[in-house]
């Protein structure tokens, strides 16, 4: 299989498309690989939003850097978007990786669905949602496999969002072990849905590129309209498709201690380990093989 490596760790990237649909079954619509992948996505130079230790770059800058290797729309309810991902950050102190999709449009409240992420040694993946603190969006419940941090998704008062944690290795060195895996986000007008699937158990249908979601096992995240009332399909519209590696951040500066990485580093902060110490970071990157979208 033809894959790309991405050092993500100063990029920041982001693609944008749009399908309407409904049911289970899906049809390919839009397949990133090594072809094709660097003309799809935009490369952000801006200021981390997260505060993070880094220098985003645009695609020249990235390219000439060796940090990465090989037409904007929006998407909304009907859409099932796959990655399948060779490697992740290993499990690295300071690293703060992630496969998202975000609204940043101007004229609309902020709304994102982290499908993927992680910070540092994390071992347990964390799905959630956030959604403008002027929102309503509760979960109570959900069919799935993974267990609820939190259950509101707005960020007022300082809320991070709902949260749904997976099970172990499904990020960092578990994750990368065996070959990778496949994350999945299926966003409908009444729910959306989070699937995890290891290298030897990602189902058929999705390798035949004819998935149909009614047929897979229970996801990870389940946040579905009836168990609670939050209306996905009004709220998450005009989504971004974004891959990123950020470096310590505000989330990853505030777990510093608590997560171990002070007293395994002898580092007081992630700024100094990072700063002081470029060559722990060399596996901190993403092997992609393939982001695909589906729609009806």
């Amino acid at each position: 299989m033809s894959n790309f490596k991405m050092h993500l760790i100063s990029l920041f990237m982001f693609v944008l498309f749009t399908f309407h649909a409904h049911g289970q079954s899906y049809s390919l619509r839009i397949k990133w690989d090594a072809s094709n992948m660097f003309n799809a996505f935009d490369f952000k130079d801006f200021l981390d939003p997260n505060n993070g230790f880094v220098s985003l770059l645009n695609h020249d800058e990235a390219i000439s850097a060796g940090l990465a290797s090989t037409p904007n729309d929006t998407f909304g309810p009907g859409t099932l978007l796959v990655g399948d991902f060779e490697h992740i950050t290993s499990s690295i102190c300071g690293v703060w990786p992630s496969f998202f999709t975000i609204n940043d449009d101007e004229d609309l409240f902020y709304r994102e669905i982290d499908i993927l992420e992680s910070s540092s040694l994390d071992t347990k993946n964390i799905v959630s949602l956030h959604t403008d603190e002027r929102e309503s969006c509760v979960f109570n419940s959900g069919d799935q496999t993974g267990s609820f941090l939190n259950r509101d998704c707005s960020l007022k008062g300082g809320n991070s969002g709902c949260e749904v944690e997976a099970s172990d290795s499904t990020t960092g060195d578990g994750f990368n072990n065996g070959g990778g895996s496949v994350y999945a986000m299926a966003l409908e007008s009444n729910s959306i849905r989070v699937w995890h699937f290891r290298r030897n158990n990602i189902p058929s249908d999705l390798s035949s590129e004819k998935p149909n979601v009614g047929n897979w096992p229970k996801p990870i995240a389940d946040l579905d309209r009836r168990n609670g009332g939050c209306d996905v399909g009004k709220l998450f519209t005009r989504q971004n498709t974004v891959i990123k590696i950020d470096l310590c951040g505000e989330h990853s500066d505030a777990i510093w201690s608590s997560q171990g990485c002070a007293r395994r580093t002898g580092a007081s902060s992630c700024r100094d380990y990072v700063k002081n110490n470029p060559k722990a970071f060399s596996n901190a990157y993403f092997l992609i093989n393939s982001v695909k979208v589906f729609g009806r």
